[in-house]
C-alpha cells in the first residue's frame, strides 16, 4: 500500500512526549477524563530547573578536619581526589628504598656504592610487592645498575690485582 499526501498522521505510542513546561515554571493543571484535577503546591518549580552543581563542590569547601577518613588516607588531600570528572584514586607513595636504589646506581661510580644500589634495590622490590607503594620500576633499574657496578669495579680489581 502507498502512503498517501494529505492524511493524517496517526499517533504512535514511539511518538515524542508532549514539552513539559520551561525551567522554573510550575506545572500546569488539567483535569484528566474521570475528572481529576491534580494541585501542587503552591510555588512547585520542576526538579530539572534547579541551578546545576558540581561534584564534590561542598566537599572541597569543607575547611574543617575530615569527619571521617579511611584507613590508610589520613595523607590524601581531597581537592586532589575530587578535582577531576569522577572520582579518582590518590597517587601511591614512592618507595624510598627504591629511590636510594636509584640514586645509589647512578653514584656506583665511587668504589662500594654499588653495593648500596644492590642492597637498597632489593628491599626496594620487597616493599614495592605488595602494590601499596609505588617504586617497582626504579628499584629494577637500581638493582640492574648496581649489579652492573658490582661487576666493573671486581672487573677493575681483579686486573688491577693482576698487573701488579
Amino acid at each position: 500500500m502507498e502512503h498517501q499526501e494529505g492524511t493524517e498522521a496517526v499517533s504512535s505510542p514511539f511518538a515524542a512526549p508532549a514539552p513539559g513546561p520551561a525551567p522554573g515554571e510550575p506545572y500546569p493543571t488539567a483535569p484528566r477524563p474521570d475528572g481529576y484535577v491534580p494541585t501542587h503546591p503552591a510555588g512547585y518549580v520542576p526538579v530539572h530547573s534547579a541551578p546545576p552543581r558540581t561534584v564534590g563542590a561542598d566537599y572541597l569547601a569543607w575547611s574543617g578536619p575530615a569527619p571521617f577518613a579511611f584507613p590508610g588516607t589520613e595523607e590524601v588531600d581531597p581537592a586532589e581526589v575530587f578535582a577531576g570528572p569522577g572520582y579518582t584514586s590518590p597517587r601511591p607513595r614512592t618507595s624510598t628504598w627504591a629511590r636510594v636504589a636509584i640514586i645509589a646506581a647512578v653514584l656506583g661510580v665511587i668504589p662500594g656504592i654499588s653495593l648500596v644500589a644492590v642492597v637498597a634495590g632489593h628491599v626496594a622490590l620487597g616493599k614495592t610487592s605488595r602494590g601499596r607503594i609505588a617504586g617497582r620500576g626504579m628499584a629494577l633499574a637500581g638493582l640492574a645498575l648496581g649489579y652492573i657496578g658490582v661487576t666493573l669495579w671486581l672487573l677493575f680489581a681483579l686486573v688491577w690485582a693482576i698487573t701488579l
